[in-house]
């Protein structure tokens, strides 16, 4: 039921802990098996697990299934993160477990009354500056952190970009962090080879001038016209 029933060693000692996690997560790693740990939370504590600290550094990801205090639901439980090492720390999930003819059934629960999550002012002022700060070439996390004035391992940082990645305003390549280039709409632009009278004397809505081999004068790179706007004769 519980990591308690494994061993026999006391779970608040982070020597015994270790004793027997460490050759735990050695065969997990050597089979590269994904592997659940359930443990008890203590009484009282806002849901934190039970004993030493030790149990929760041997995990690489940490979560809380529980029961909220006062909730008239009692088929609905919280999932709250607790500790994420690979990424930024998912929002809380609401989970509703029924029973029927011996199986336990999970779905997708709607949050308990009151427990709407509100935005964090942090992130969201955080996500505005590195947007600002990011540009086309990738940026580590640590300089992104940096430019907007937060430490190199600030969690918050790493929860903006995420925030940013899932908006379609921030990606991350092998390289790093960049931002996204938007596009412009292509505007109508003169055909290839116009007639007289299709663009006026003075004005090309190309705009690629470049010097014609002949006389040294700019002309347009895309139809040729030669645009007085530009100081030359057309």
């Amino acid at each position: 039921d519980s990591f308690r029933t494994l061993w026999g060693g006391e779970e608040n000692d982070s020597g015994d802990v270790a004793k027997v996690l460490d050759p735990l997560r050695n065969l997990v790693r050597k089979h590269r098996a994904g592997t659940i740990l359930l443990h008890h939370s203590g009484k009282g504590v806002g849901g934190s697990y039970r004993g030493s600290s030790a149990i929760g550094a041997s995990a690489e990801l940490g979560f809380t299934l529980a029961r909220e205090d006062g909730d008239p639901d009692r088929e609905r439980r919280s999932l709250t993160c607790w500790k994420c090492r690979p990424a930024p720390k998912p929002d809380k999930a609401w989970l509703r477990l029924s029973v029927d003819r011996d199986k336990v059934f999970i779905d997708a629960a709607e949050p308990a009354e009151g427990d709407a999550q509100q935005p964090k002012p942090v992130v969201s002022q955080l996500t505005a500056m590195i947007v600002t700060a990011a540009g086309a070439e990738p940026m580590s996390v640590a300089e992104i952190a940096r430019a907007v004035g937060r430490k190199p391992k600030d969690g918050s940082v790493r929860n903006a970009l995420a925030a940013l990645e899932s908006s379609g305003e921030m990606h991350k390549s092998e390289n790093g962090w960049c931002k996204v280039q938007r596009c412009k709409p292509p505007r109508a632009v003169a055909p290839l080879h116009p007639p007289d009278d299709a663009i006026p004397a003075n004005a090309c809505e190309c705009e690629v001038p470049l010097p014609a081999p002949d006389h040294g004068d700019l002309r347009c790179a895309r139809c040729g016209h030669a645009c007085a706007g530009w100081g030359i004769p057309a």
